[in-house]
């Protein structure tokens, strides 16, 4: 059976459901029933650990009432309706690392097939030791009123391709018989007991809270027994019970499941679907039938305790690859979690070019922006297309690939960006983007409530060196003013609340201006005041000096100014300075180092006279 597939995802379930894997498993139950009386499960949890972000079990225990009457009943009436199908999602922000079982170590499908032992009855499978993740039990009652009892099992992890889902399974031991070894020596005795699970990723809440749905694979394994040797007809059973446990570290010692880094509730919801009459309020749950209806049990609540969080390890790095004033420069972000799982994981995002990076015109014409509409349909136009991502995490051996797409607003301006991300599982981030500063000149790109999944490395790069590349240099300004130069910065916000802000600088060609002076009509008698003009980027300049020209040829070097504004006043002195005589002065301009100019550049104006007085 082809396992769910999850639809494409926005908002917070969005990049981070690449670590899908393994959260939770399904026992998977399936019991075929006659009159349509309804399935009531409830829900609760155990954690080894109240420590966001550690390894420890997870564990769930459902429980199941048929029937309406009587209240909290938990052995069936005969004729009652049966379970045929149960989901449960995990808290937002639990995960499992899938590959902290080697492939070579998983459990193959063959391996996990029951042995045949005595009388016809199924033992335990072959699966080694490193492939066990978990444990199970399930309780049942006999549809003719007969004690029913506990079945306890094992939770494998196998051998499955492709890569995501991973699919787990359970392969449960006879009642009397639990350590697998033999056959049933005393009825009842369960004739087939083993089930198989997938996971989804799935959005949940108003914040787009990653979670990850568990849906049983085979829906047609039906629970029996034999109430009597030598077998009569089986009878079929009631699920009135299941639990299960996922570990907190595998066989080898390798952290398996990790807990939520945040500090608000974890909470697990499960859901029953019922054979005949289906009823409950909620649907879409289910990929492959997303029609079927389920009943929701309560929302089991865990409270963490947040003395002692996580720390947040995430760093941002951010380069453009060309200097070059009026080019077209490919944007690189890298978001990197080095310590990944166990720490706490981003939230919000916040990144923002310096005033100098400018959205080019072209690329943001109408006709090549992809509509909101055509976004949600995935579909947008490769003409919208601006960028690739790149996800690496350890829960997916072959990473993760993607591509950014600008995003029409309706009320027009800087375009939105849709980061779609492909491979063992796809979904999708939204950006949200603006302009800032002092001047409203820098754009501002945000991700807000990311999903809280691990991964190692992000990259994000925004294409470069074409006329319509999103971005563009800002020529060097002709008013004198600096340009608006800066680092790029990016403050990233985690589960925990805490906060990283990096700053990476971003290396720019000059600009500079070659300076001017004016011959001077009227005399000067004591001081010579000038400015210099077309001084291009003031902020950008070390020192201007001052030369005068005298007889003879013979010139000075005078004073010496170091800063902004240059307004520049030279005391002339009667001792070398002739009343009724001719000077020539210029300036000298020294610019700050640049990757253009690293021995810096210095630009001289023409000579220009003065006559003193």
């Amino acid at each position: 059976m082809n396992h769910p597939r999850a639809k494409t995802l926005s908002k917070g379930a969005r990049l981070r459901l690449m670590v899908a894997a393994i959260s939770v498993v399904a026992i998977a139950a399936i019991l075929p029933g006659t009159a349509a009386a309804g399935i009531f499960p409830t829900t609760t949890t155990n954690y080894e650990f109240d420590t966001p972000g550690a390894h420890g079990y997870y564990e769930v225990t459902m429980n199941y009432q048929y029937g309406a009457s009587p209240p909290g009943a938990t052995e069936p009436a005969a004729g009652s309706e049966d379970l045929k199908k149960w989901i449960i999602d995990s808290p937002a922000g639990l995960y499992g690392n899938p590959n902290a079982v080697p492939y070579a170590d998983r459990c193959t499908p063959a391996q996990f097939e029951p042995v045949s032992g005595p009388a016809g009855v199924f033992v335990n499978s072959a699966c080694p030791v490193s492939s066990k993740v978990g444990e199970a039990t399930v309780t049942v009652a006999l549809d003719n009123g007969s004690p029913g009892g506990s079945l306890n099992g094992e939770i494998f992890i196998l051998q499955t391709d492709p890569e995501v889902p991973t699919t787990l399974a359970t392969r449960f031991f006879s009642v009397d018989n639990q350590n697998g070894t033999g056959g049933c020596g005393a009825p009842p005795c369960p004739l087939y007991p083993k089930t198989k699970s997938v996971i989804a990723p799935v959005t949940s809440g108003a914040d787009g809270d990653f979670r990850l749905r568990t849906i049983p694979a085979e829906y047609n394994t039906r629970p029996t027994v034999y109430p009597a040797s030598p077998a009569p007809p089986a009878i079929p059973a009631h699920i009135i019970s299941i639990r299960q446990r996922l570990y907190g570290e595998t066989a080898n010692g390798q952290p398996f499941i990790t807990y939520p880094t945040r500090c608000g509730a974890w909470n697990s919801i499960a859901y029953a679907h019922s054979y005949d009459t289906p009823t409950g309020t909620v649907t879409g749950i289910d990929p492959n039938n997303p029609s079927d209806q389920y009943e929701q049990s309560n929302t089991n609540v865990k409270t963490p305790a947040c003395s002692n969080l996580p720390p947040l390890n995430s760093t941002v790095t951010a380069s453009l690859n060309s200097p070059i004033r009026k080019d077209n420069p490919q944007l690189v972000v890298e978001v990197s979690n080095p310590t990944v799982p166990g720490t706490d994981l981003p939230k919000n995002m916040v990144v923002t070019l310096p005033g100098s990076i400018a959205a080019d015109i072209d690329a943001i014409a109408v006709e090549k922006l992809c509509s909101v509409a055509q976004r949600d349909a995935n579909a947008c136009p490769a003409a919208s297309k601006v960028g690739t991502v790149y996800v690496e995490t350890p829960m997916i051996v072959g990473g993760l690939t993607g591509h950014v797409y600008l995003i029409r607003k309706d009320e027009g301006g800087l375009p939105n960006l849709a980061i779609f991300v492909t491979g063992a599982i796809s979904f999708r981030l939204d950006a949200t983007t603006r302009y800032v500063g002092s001047k409203g000149t820098q754009i501002e790109t945000s991700l807000a409530n990311l999903p809280q999944v691990p991964f190692t490395k992000f990259t994000l790069v925004i294409a470069g060196g074409r006329s319509d590349s999103l971005l563009v240099f800002r020529e060097c300004p002709t008013d004198g003013s600096a340009p608006e130069d800066g680092p790029i910065v990016a403050a990233t916000t985690g589960y925990t609340g805490a906060t990283v802000v990096n700053n990476s600088p971003v290396a720019n060609y000059g600009c500079y201006g070659m300076p001017e002076v004016s011959n001077l009509r009227r005399c000067v008698k004591y001081k010579l005041k000038f400015t210099p003009r077309n001084l291009v980027n003031e902020a950008g300049i070390m020192k201007v000096e001052v030369y005068i020209k005298g007889r003879f040829g013979k010139r000075k070097r005078y004073k010496i100014y170091r800063k902004s504004p240059f307004k520049i006043t030279q005391p002339l002195s009667k001792r070398r300075f002739t009343n009724g005589r001719n000077y020539k002065y210029k300036v000298r301009v020294v610019y700050k180092p640049t990757i253009d100019k690293p021995e810096s550049e210095v630009l001289i104006s023409k000579y220009k006279k003065f006559t003193k007085c």
